[in-house]
């Protein structure tokens, strides 16, 4: 399956080229961490090893703009859950899984084996790499039963018929996920939007209000 369509708020096709993506994280995971990485040359692998430990870093490239939290609620996973989210793909559950089965490109069922499962993490950035989530082995977890389904609007998975698929997505509430800023040169964790239980108490109710209001529209139309 493969990804067709244009990126949300720029109208540029998709392009699965992440060069630009590894050397961001390379770059955000040494300033804020001291981590070094390096890229995994192959090709359906973790994109980014560790160089002083074993596991690595997946990184994908969102194009949301300015802040996650001041996104419209929709964004966060199309109404789709009771609660406002954010998330990655279905199919990156492999890094966190010791084995996994997949299909290589002649049909034959695989099995991998990750030794150093419990050290991988997934990046997350927005439109212009000034903000990005984490999300490691021990937020993984905390991940919600129910998986996000949905295509977005300008993006979408085909499958080998080029028939238009729904993906499903691993979502993660977003008290229990990790969010970094880069701001003049500075990368600082953001610990205080959702830190304060009653404030993320109004946030969550809010956000089921819309959810509400876009449901009724829905039911009218």
């Amino acid at each position: 399956m493969g990804l067709v369509g244009n990126y949300r708020n720029s109208g540029v096709a998709v392009n699965l080229n992440d060069d630009l993506d590894r050397q961001h994280a390379k770059r955000d995971y040494y300033d804020a961490f001291k981590i070094r990485l390096r890229s995994n040359p192959t090709e359906g692998k973790i994109d980014l090893r560790y160089m002083d430990k074993k596991g690595g870093v997946d990184v994908e490239h969102g194009h949301w703009l300015g802040l996650y939290k001041d996104q419209d609620p929709q964004n966060f996973n199309q109404f789709t859950l009771a609660v406002p989210t954010c998330q990655f793909q279905e199919r990156k559950i492999k890094y966190f899984l010791e084995r996994h089965e997949w299909i290589n490109d002649y049909g034959n069922p695989k099995e991998s084996y990750d030794p150093h499962y419990k050290n991988n993490e997934i990046i997350r950035y927005n439109e212009d790499y000034s903000e990005f989530f984490i999300v490691d082995y021990e937020i993984f977890l905390k991940r919600l039963p129910e998986l996000g389904k949905w295509s977005p609007n300008t993006v979408w998975k085909e499958d080998q018929y080029g028939n238009r698929v729904v993906e499903e997505w691993m979502c993660w509430e977003l008290k229990d996920v990790r969010f970094y800023r880069r701001k003049n040169g500075i990368i600082t964790l953001d610990d205080k939007t959702w830190a304060d239980p009653k404030n993320y108490a109004k946030f969550v109710e809010e956000y089921r209000k819309l959810k509400e209001e876009y449901e009724l529209q829905r039911s009218v139309h």
